[in-house]
């Protein structure tokens, strides 16, 4: 009795962590990037941690990466 409980139970913890594996790295095609969408950047100014100088979007010429998070944010501390 005791095996026959052990082994379903690994059976449905497999499954589990199979099912939820193959949720996590299933492709979402229907989520659109803002650069797909030809959303231009709305207009900025940032200051910097080491100069005195004030950042806008024209100082970004090119591709950049702008990298925002909020230090309340749980997730984006990790």
């Amino acid at each position: 009795m005791f095996e026959s409980t052990l082994r379903t139970l690994i059976v449905i913890i497999f499954l589990s962590a199979v099912i939820l594996f193959t949720s996590l790295i299933r492709n979402d095609n229907n989520i659109q990037s803002q650069a797909d969408l030809n959303i231009p950047l709305p207009e900025f100014t940032l200051g910097t941690l080491h100069l005195e100088k004030k950042i806008t979007n024209e100082d970004l010429e090119d591709l950049f990466v702008l990298n925002v998070w909020a230090s309340w944010c749980i997730t984006c501390r990790v």
